[in-house]
């Protein structure tokens, strides 16, 4: 049997830079339970409630299993934050799409620098 390495995500770090971006207070919370649908055929990657002071970000620890699904998904929710979608399941359109490469980018970039930190320090 082949052991993996566990995924080390930096959570801390995440909460802080999405806590820039849409300037309040944020959770992120892994969940198994479905929060869009009752069907095993329809399932949804992460969902965010929000209001002006605070979101709690959900991600579904069935579907998401790696850092850059954790990043993608954050960044999906993040946009709909930024765009200011109220109804669920917000616009995904062009401008929509535009807005989450924009946040995913801004997000990988910033865990980036932070794992580089992490490694000088530890020189």
């Amino acid at each position: 049997m082949i052991e993996q390495t566990p995924i080390k995500i930096k959570w801390r770090r995440l909460q802080i830079i999405l806590e820039r971006l849409c300037k309040r207070k944020v959770d992120i919370t892994l969940t198994t339970h479905s929060f869009t649908s009752t069907s095993p055929d329809e399932v949804s990657m992460s969902a965010c409630v929000y209001n002006k002071r605070s979101a709690n970000f959900l991600l579904n620890a069935y579907e998401i299993k790696s850092l850059f699904m954790v990043q993608n998904a954050l960044a999906h929710e993040t946009a709909h934050i930024l765009l200011k979608h109220k109804v669920y399941p917000g616009k995904h359109d062009e401008d929509f799409n535009k807005k989450w490469k924009e946040v995913l980018a801004i997000i990988k970039k910033e865990y980036k620098q932070y794992q580089q930190k992490q490694i000088k320090e530890a020189v």
